[in-house]
């Protein structure tokens, strides 16, 4: 109206507005275009396809979280198992408090028992890598880059995105030395729990996705 703020409180006119175009959803025909359009030209040819293309798809997107529910669970498993281990406390308090040069821990007590559980794990895993003979080469880091760098992807409905682009992203992720000791620590622990994994009895249920995405409440 190019009026001010103020002005248009106290206008008291009729006005008349003029619709030009309406968009609304309409659910898609079940045919070739639809398939193209979801999956690529010609990768789909009927509906069954296309429904098992869906299934292969949304368990694809399902299978990290649901190993790392299994991670958590092997977890907590093992440290009940493991139960309490002793750790030379002070001196490691001594550690924490000569390491914090920037003066950010508010409570050294309070640090080091946020620690503890991690440092736990840490020597568990040790253990694990010794035992199952682990080691990780360059081509593991480059996957769990490249599987991150899919998932990122997928966030913004990019499901199909070429190897060679997936490849690009993963390189120049590595090339930042904390992104790469970052993946390293991944690669090595997907190793172990896989380990675990296949050394145990795998109880495996089927369950609604509400069902599933309910476990990881309050983790």
């Amino acid at each position: 109206l190019h009026i001010k703020k103020e002005e248009a409180a106290e206008m008291k006119s009729d006005f008349e507005a003029e619709v030009l175009s309406v968009l609304a959803f309409k659910q898609a025909e079940v045919d070739q275009a639809l398939f193209d359009n979801a999956f690529g030209k010609d990768k789909v040819k009927d509906e069954a396809d296309f429904k098992a293309k869906i299934k292969e798809m949304l368990a694809g997107q399902i299978a990290p979280e649901s190993d790392y529910k299994f991670a958590l669970d092997a977890r907590k498993y093992i440290e009940d198992k493991v139960g309490n281990v002793e750790f030379a406390d002070d001196m490691l308090k001594r550690w924490l408090k000569f390491n914090d040069t920037e003066n950010k821990i508010e409570s050294v007590d309070d640090e080091y028992a946020k620690m503890l559980p991690d440092l736990k794990w840490q020597l568990i895993k040790e253990q694990i890598v010794k035992a199952g003979n682990i080691s990780i080469e360059r081509k593991d880091v480059e996957e769990v880059a490249k599987k991150t760098t899919k998932m990122q992807f997928a966030q913004y409905g990019m499901m199909n995105v070429p190897e060679d682009l997936l490849q690009k992203y993963a390189d120049d992720m590595l090339k930042d030395s904390k992104a790469a000791r970052n993946m390293s620590e991944r690669a090595i622990e997907d190793k172990i729990i896989s380990y675990i994994k296949d050394n145990v009895t795998l109880d495996k249920k089927e369950i609604s996705l509400d069902d599933f995405y309910k476990m990881f409440e309050n983790k």
